[in-house]
């Protein structure tokens, strides 16, 4: 009786170490399904699309994949890589040349790759997205190139009920290009088994808001907060404290370069 209890044991054992085996075995199968990928965002005026020339540069970025919108106008048309948003159902394109304004011009996504290259490997890859429109304006400016490509505005500062329209009014149109682009990228990746997660965002600020006066400081801190919150939502994961990196123009260099003529 004893030997046959004890017989029972050993099989009842055996059978749960195969259960559990296979529930782990389940579990890593799994997770080796999911790719994750690195999110790392760029935003704003001219220094952001990318107007520099690449001149004596060449390269192509293997780990680090890209999406972007560039000089969207509010009649829909682009001369830049506009249209070239949504066109990479898998996002295997690289960074490489030609992610500015138009072949054969760079932004800082070029930098930041050349950079973040060499930290991904294998399956982990990174990719950056951008939303970008040259001489648009932070604050609601209707003039200038904000009536070309719209302005970025925040989304809290709208008036109750104002929903951003490029056929009626140039206001929030570059911020909800901006949200906009980044859902449908988001979305697109997910559906294409990646798990992507935000590391960050840099703001590369243009001339048209070069003097910083107090009601830009305003503005920008409630556009900061207000893409945070629609990170969060887009991505179900908090971005209340997601980091945020901005590049200036200098307040003084026209002034400086106007007095040397």
């Amino acid at each position: 009786m004893k030997k046959r209890l004890l017989s029972l044991m050993a099989a009842f054992m055996l059978l749960l170490t195969c259960a559990v085996g296979l529930s782990f075995g389940g579990e890593a199968r799994a997770e080796e399904t999911v790719k994750p990928i690195d999110l790392y965002l760029v935003g704003g005026q001219s220094n952001a699309a990318g107007c520099s020339k690449a001149v004596g540069v060449d390269g192509s970025f293997g780990n680090v994949m890209y999406a972007g919108e560039v000089d969207k106008r509010l009649d829909g048309t682009s001369v830049g890589s506009g249209s070239n948003l949504y066109s990479y159902a898998t996002y295997k394109r690289a960074v490489t040349v030609g992610c500015g304004v138009r072949n054969g011009y760079i932004g800082p996504e070029f930098g930041m790759a050349k950079t973040l290259n060499s930290y991904y490997s294998g399956d982990k890859k990174a990719i950056i997205f951008k939303s970008a429109a040259g001489g648009t304006a932070l604050q609601n400016k209707n003039s200038g190139l904000s009536a070309t490509y719209g302005n970025w505005y925040p989304r809290s500062m709208w008036k109750t009920g104002f929903t951003p329209d490029a056929k009626v009014s140039p206001t929030g149109v570059q911020y909800k290009n901006f949200v906009d682009n980044f859902r449908q990228v988001y979305n697109t990746l997910k559906m294409n088994g990646y798990e992507p997660k935000v590391k960050g965002m840099v703001w590369m600020q243009g001339e048209d808001d070069r003097d910083k006066s107090e009601a830009y400081r305003k503005v920008i801190q409630v556009f900061v907060r207000d893409l945070r919150e629609d990170l969060t939502e887009i991505t179900g994961a908090d971005a209340s404290n997601a980091l945020f990196a901005m590049g200036e123009i200098s307040e003084t260099f026209r002034t400086s370069f106007e007095k040397a003529q």
